[in-house]
């Protein structure tokens, strides 16, 4: 045979995902396979804008979100934690789980990570950070979108794999979570040039709808991406949560971070005020004084609280700063973080509504009504939990059903030795 003989019979066309065309020999007869994915950069663009989401618009908002706080010393401490180094260098290690309460430092470490990883190596490094009011980064299926198109901005080649499995840039639009992870796994697969890949989500707890994000949970627990040509790592950060817990605490490959136990993370709350109030060359030491000692009172070692309570001063005139600080002592600044605290609030409210009964209402409403610390066992029969939720050990920690409820009550509750503790700036 001479030349190429185009007929279906000789021809073999393979969906591949890279560019241009291959051409072999197999048993005398030349092959022809045709590669997707060598078409218009416009059409390329249809397909990524088809995913709705982007990336760099969620990291922008998040990076905007705590500007004040992007330092190293608010986040370093991290590159020498042992559990950390694990993840980042064991190959068995390819799930590292940060969580904490609402302002200790998530996002700044989740984009700062990113950063240094991305700066230290060759690694594709693809983020989605959620946020709750954000319709287009609140979901499971928005994180899979985000990622998805991370992956192919990185590697263009793998719009290809996009275009394989959806003829038109519109088939994306009703796209299930399932399908999004079959689509995100077959893009791993195709990535070329890097031994790893760091897949990032922020705040996962933001998203508005749990079962699809615990569905997503299981996926990557399942999943080990064990493929030849490369590493996939997940670094995903939250507040506290019993049913994060209970599918990714089997999983032999995760890693735990929890900053509430972390001596480290405290102490750059506290660099974070010093560097803050010794920046305003403008205020005299007394002032300085003032202030340091008002925000180290206030603190709870929360960066939150207290780059709120910066914005609220950092525009006063001096001679009213001893004014505002009285202010801010009898009168917290709430209404910032109402918002905040009602998400949490709304989500306890619907665990209540799924299981069928008001335990978590009628702890909370326990707690906020006490006039000291509860232990366990006052707190379960003033709030007429039924007896089979005590703990199983009465000096044991942690143990049995009302220690999870405690725990499903968000950050509003910390559960200490065997006493259960109000989390004092409850919203009004």
């Amino acid at each position: 045979m001479s030349g190429f003989d185009m007929s279906p019979s000789s021809t073999n066309v393979h969906a591949q995902t890279n560019y241009g065309y291959m051409v072999g020999n197999q048993h005398g007869a030349t092959n022809l396979t045709f590669i997707t994915g060598g078409n218009t950069d416009a059409s390329d663009a249809a397909f990524i804008q088809a995913l709705r989401v982007s990336p760099d618009d969620s990291r922008t908002n998040a990076i905007e979100s705590v500007s004040d706080r992007i330092v190293s010393a608010c986040w370093d401490w991290i590159l020498d934690h042992a559990t950390y180094d694990a993840w980042l260098h064991n190959d068995d290690s390819r799930l590292l789980w940060i969580f904490g309460g609402p302002g200790k430092g998530k996002t700044v470490l989740a984009i700062s990570l990113v950063a240094e990883i991305a700066a230290s190596s060759d690694a594709i490094v693809c983020d989605f950070f959620c946020r709750h009011m954000d319709d287009k980064a609140n979901s499971a299926s928005a994180i899979l979108r985000g990622l998805i198109r991370g992956l192919a901005q990185n590697q263009r080649r793998l719009i290809g794999v996009i275009r394989d499995k959806y003829k038109a840039p519109e088939d994306l639009n009703g796209a299930q979570l399932r399908e999004l992870w079959g689509l995100l796994r077959a893009m791993l697969a195709n990535c070329i040039g890097s031994k790893v890949v760091y897949l990032v989500i922020d705040a996962i707890d933001e998203c508005r709808d749990d079962r699809p994000v615990l569905q997503l949970l299981e996926y990557i627990k399942k999943e080990p991406f064990k493929l030849p040509q490369i590493k996939v790592k997940w670094l995903i950060t939250s507040r506290p949560s019993s049913e994060f817990e209970r599918i990714t605490g089997t999983d032999p490959g995760r890693c735990i971070i929890d900053l509430a136990m972390e001596e480290k993370a405290s102490q750059s709350v506290e660099v974070f005020i010093e560097q803050s109030v010794n920046g305003m060359a403008k205020w005299n030491q007394k002032t300085k004084n003032d202030v340091l000692s008002f925000l180290r009172k206030v603190a709870e070692h929360t960066f939150l609280y207290v780059s709120m309570v910066w914005k609220e001063l950092y525009q006063v005139p001096e001679w009213e700063i001893s004014a505002r600080l009285s202010e801010l002592q009898s009168n917290n600044p709430g209404s910032i973080l109402h918002g905040m605290y009602r998400v949490m609030l709304d989500r306890t409210l619907a665990m209540d509504k799924r299981s069928g009964n008001t335990y978590r209402q009628d702890i909370l409403r326990v707690v906020l009504l006490a006039t000291r610390v509860l232990n366990w066992a006052e707190l379960a029969i003033a709030a007429g939990l039924p007896r089979q939720s005590y703990p199983y050990d009465h000096s044991s920690v942690g143990i049995g059903p009302i220690a999870e409820l405690i725990q499903q009550c968000g950050h509003f509750l910390l559960l200490q030795s065997v006493c259960s503790h109000g989390w004092k700036q409850w919203p009004t």
